[in-house]
């Protein structure tokens, strides 16, 4: 029997094992490295992505919630644009009052968003003058023409010296009459009806108002509404209009030149209802007559929040955070200044990026009813 080899494996073998541990570790930690580098480049990728993504959904909504809101802005004071009647306190005869004035605002409280409320109508039908003299009470109204008259339009009386008037046409009886009802679909009576007893001469001019609706928007949270309904507020309809509208701005735009102009021209912007025709008094009839347009802002917020900073909180400080929105605001000369929008009825502001977008929008009903 041949004795067995006892003798130790050649050295090199072991240098060999060495230098395969080594250069395993070496290739793991370069593996390492490396994703590392990508994941801080996906990173960067994906936060940029996010922005850019939010930054054209914001886009996406602003211009959605302008375009509805210039829709009806075009529309409105339609069928009562006419200088004649355009501004009217108009009696109903539920005892209250209604202005025929195409847009007001609604200013927020402590810097919460504004609200828009428009006014218009739908007739085409041209004014007539009444054919004779129409009392209290009475249960049908003469007038010129019933053409363009319907069932449920409203009309307006105007007549110098007196007060305006809103009557609701219950049928058209002939080419010359209508008969008309109060505004619950009951009788007319000398008790409640926008008639007073001093009635309306043959001078009064009535105008067809259609079917008058009252349109607004507002922001509830981060969504912009719009709500619909007749003038008499009964069943209001509410849709949604576009997410992630956080504040809606409006200003009026005014014509203050001395005199009468046949082409209104906005030298004035304002929140606030001015007297626009030096009389003395702001709000009245000359005023709305040079109301021209409105300017708007819409702050739209991107839908992913932003990272928290170094100090624990979103955006620069807690108190004015980097990313606070604003706009050209007219100040109490006029002027228009960049002016902060609050948004301090939303929690964590701080915390999302914003985008403003403005426009002005001509109030061509209004325009259109100049002398």
């Amino acid at each position: 029997q041949r004795p067995t080899s006892m003798s130790p494996r050649p050295a090199s073998s072991n240098r060999r094992s060495g230098f395969s541990l080594t250069e395993l570790m070496v290739g793991l930690s370069l593996g390492l490295l490396t994703l590392l580098a990508m994941s801080q480049v996906y990173i960067a990728f994906n936060f940029q992505h996010r922005v850019s993504d939010g930054g054209m959904a914001a886009q996406t909504s602003a211009m959605h919630a302008l375009y509805a809101i210039e829709r009806d802005l075009q529309q409105a004071g339609l069928t009562f644009g006419d200088r004649r009647v355009l501004g009217c306190d108009a009696r109903r005869d539920t005892g209250s009052l209604l202005t025929l004035a195409p847009a007001r605002i609604t200013a927020g409280a402590s810097g919460a968003p504004d609200t828009l409320r428009l006014l218009s109508g739908d007739s085409r039908a041209a004014p007539t003058r009444l054919a004779a003299t129409l009392a209290s009470g009475a249960s049908g109204v003469a007038v010129g023409s019933t053409l363009g008259m319907r069932a449920g339009d409203t009309l307006a009386l105007q007549q110098d010296g007196r007060p305006c008037a809103l009557l609701r046409v219950g049928s058209v009886d002939s080419v010359v009459r209508a008969s008309r009802v109060a505004e619950d679909g009951t009788a007319p009576s000398v008790a409640r009806d926008a008639v007073d007893a001093s009635g309306y001469s043959g001078d009064a001019v009535a105008f067809n108002l259609g079917q008058l609706m009252q349109v607004s928007y507002s922001v509830n949270g981060t969504v912009l509404q719009r709500t619909r309904a007749g003038y008499d507020s009964a069943t209001p309809a509410t849709e949604q209009i576009a997410d992630n509208i956080v504040s809606l701005r409006a200003q009026y735009g005014f014509d203050t030149r001395a005199g009468e102009h046949a082409r209104l021209e906005v030298d004035t912007w304002s929140a606030i209802m001015l007297d626009a025709d030096g009389n003395g008094t702001a709000g009245d009839r000359g005023d709305w007559q040079r109301m021209a347009g409105l300017r708007l802002a819409v702050v739209a917020r991107s839908p992913f929040r932003v990272s928290v900073g170094a100090n624990g909180v979103c955006g620069a400080t807690v108190a004015g955070a980097a990313n606070a929105p604003g706009w050209q605001l007219a100040q109490a000369d006029g002027v228009l200044a960049n002016t902060g929008i609050s948004l301090a009825h939303l929690p964590n502001w701080q915390c999302y990026r914003y985008r403003v977008y403005e426009t002005v929008v001509p109030l061509r009903n209004v325009v259109w009813g100049a002398p």
